[in-house]
């Protein structure tokens, strides 16, 4: 791979990957680090990108790995109890909450679903990938994308009623 190809590809893809391994991480520092990695990896392979068959979705996927390993290295995945998180994630009235908060409450919310339920939601719902393009990047037929993308909704749906101490009947 040529230097001008690497420079491309970094200015083509640096943004959407940083956007992904935040959302895996939550850190930026972690985030940077895994891609800044990645790209690492990419230069020393000296393979063109082209070599695979979709590009984007290779490096996506050398970055979540790398972002399993940062989090495994450092011991920050938490693991919350339910009623603990009750009490530390009361929403306020929406007039309150900027958008920082907003983020950090749907985030709690998305490491209480499995992976990749709450990847497929980050991918549809942050960065606007389509259907097939989620399902190639997970590895799971297109239906059964759809399927994680609505039942973390609904599981979400759930979590902010119940936090919130109300009662919905549509699931």
């Amino acid at each position: 791979m040529s230097n001008t190809e690497f420079e491309k590809l970094v200015y083509e893809l640096n943004e959407t990957l940083y956007r992904f391994a935040f959302f895996k991480t939550g850190r930026e520092d972690l985030a940077k680090d895994a891609v800044q990695e990645c790209m690492v990896k990419l230069w020393n392979e000296q393979k063109p990108l082209n070599h695979y068959l979709n590009p984007k979705a290779y490096c996506i996927t050398l970055v979540k790995n790398k972002c399993i390993d940062l989090l495994r290295a450092e011991n920050t995945r938490k693991n919350y109890e339910l009623q603990n998180d009750q009490n530390r994630y009361e929403l306020p009235s929406d007039e309150r909450l900027d958008v920082e908060e907003k983020l950090r409450i749907m985030d709690s919310y998305l490491e209480k679903l499995n992976e990749k339920q709450a990847s497929a939601l980050k991918l549809r719902d942050y960065e606007g990938y389509s259907y097939a393009e989620i399902a190639d990047l997970l590895g799971v037929s297109e239906a059964n994308t759809k399927v994680l993308i609505h039942r973390g909704r609904m599981a979400i749906k759930k979590l902010i009623t119940k936090s919130n101490g109300l009662r919905s009947t549509a699931y």
